[in-house]
C-alpha cells in the first residue's frame, strides 16, 4: 500500500508507533501450510493503489481504493481492542525472517481487499510480537566481504533496536537533493509527479541548497532537535547501497515531528 504521511510519530524500537503493523496475506487454501504467504508490492502491483490514513485522534486507520469509483473504502482500528483480538482467529506469517502470529481483522477488510484486487485475501494486525534482532550489517559490516566500516553504530543505545518486517533497519533516511537527482532524470510530462512516495522513506529531511545529491550515502550520524521541547534525538546511520541510508533513533520513546531541525555531527558535508 502507500505509505502514510503524519506530522509527527513517536519512535520505537523497532520504528515509529504503528508502523508495520497490518499485514495482507492470502486466505490459506492447505490447512496443513505453516505459514500464511503475505501480499508483496513486488507480487502484486495493484497494492499500489490503496492510500491508508490515520484520524486525528490516532485511533482508526481508513485505506481507501484511489481508483474506485463510486470512492470505496474500509476502516478499521489502529489498534484493536484485547478482548477483539483474544477472540479473532490467528494466522502465523514469516517476511524477511520474522516470524508473528497475525490477528484476522474479520470479513469486512477482506471482502474490501479480495474485491478490489479480484484474489482471496485476509488482513491481519500483528501485535507486540514479530520481532528480530539486528543483523550484522547493522554493527558496522560492509555487506560485500565482511569488511569493518567506522561507524558509531556500536553505541550500546543501538542494541536495544529490533527489526520488525524489515530487512535491515527500522528508518529509512532520505533527503530533498536526492529526491530532486531523481526527479530530473524523470521525462519532463512526469516530473510533477511524487517521486519520494516511491521510496517510502520514514524520515526526509530539507536540506535546501547546503548538500549534494546522494550525500546521505556516506552519513554516520545526524542529530535531530525537537524545537517545542528543547530535546535531541539521535539517528544513527548503517552503511547500505540503496536509495537512502539505514538509520536507528535514539532513545526509544522521544517524538520526532516535521519541522524539527536536523544537525548533520559525522558526514561528508555540513548541514
Amino acid at each position: 500500500m502507500l505509505p502514510v504521511e503524519v506530522d509527527y510519530a513517536q519512535v520505537t524500537r523497532a520504528g515509529f508507533r504503528f508502523d508495520r503493523q497490518y499485514v495482507l496475506v492470502e486466505r490459506p487454501t492447505d490447512t496443513g501450510a505453516r505459514f500464511a504467504q503475505h501480499l508483496s508490492v513486488k507480487r502484486i502491483f495493484s497494492l499500489v493503489l490503496f492510500q491508508p490514513s490515520i484520524d486525528d485522534g490516532w485511533s482508526k486507520l481508513t485505506i481507501r481504493h484511489t481508483l474506485a469509483h463510486p470512492e470505496s473504502s474500509v476502516t478499521v482500528p489502529l489498534t484493536p481492542s484485547p478482548l477483539f483480538c483474544a477472540s479473532a482467529d490467528t494466522l502465523q506469517v514469516s517476511i524477511f525472517g520474522t516470524f508473528a502470529t497475525g490477528i484476522d481483522m474479520g470479513d469486512e477488510p477482506a471482502d474490501f481487499f479480495s474485491k478490489h484486487l479480484n484474489m482471496q485475501v485476509r488482513l491481519l494486525f500483528i501485535g507486540g510480537c514479530g520481532y528480530r534482532a539486528l543483523p550484522g550489517i547493522a554493527y558496522g559490516y560492509h555487506p560485500v566481504g565482511g569488511l569493518p566500516v567506522d561507524s558509531p553504530l556500536l553505541d550500546k543505545a543501538v542494541y536495544s533496536n529490533r527489526i520488525r518486517f524489515a530487512d535491515a533497519a527500522p528508518y529509512l533516511v532520505t533527503s530533498t537533493a536526492s529526491e530532486e537527482e531523481a526527479r530530473s532524470r524523470l521525462p519532463l510530462q512526469n516530473r510533477n509527479e511524487d517521486v519520494i512516495i516511491r521510496f517510502r522513506p520514514n524520515i526526509h529531511i530539507d536540506v535546501g541548497d547546503s548538500i549534494p545529491p546522494f550525500d546521505e550515502d556516506d552519513w554516520k550520524r545526524i542529530n535531530v532537535y525537537d524545537e517545542p521541547n528543547q530535546g535531541k534525538h539521535k539517528a544513527v546511520i548503517s552503511y547500505k547501497p540503496v536509495f537512502g541510508q539505514y538509520a536507528y533513533i535514539t532513545p526509544i520513546g522521544v517524538i520526532v515531528r516535521v519541522g524539527d531541525s536536523v544537525e548533520l555531527t559525522d558526514g561528508p558535508t555540513t548541514l
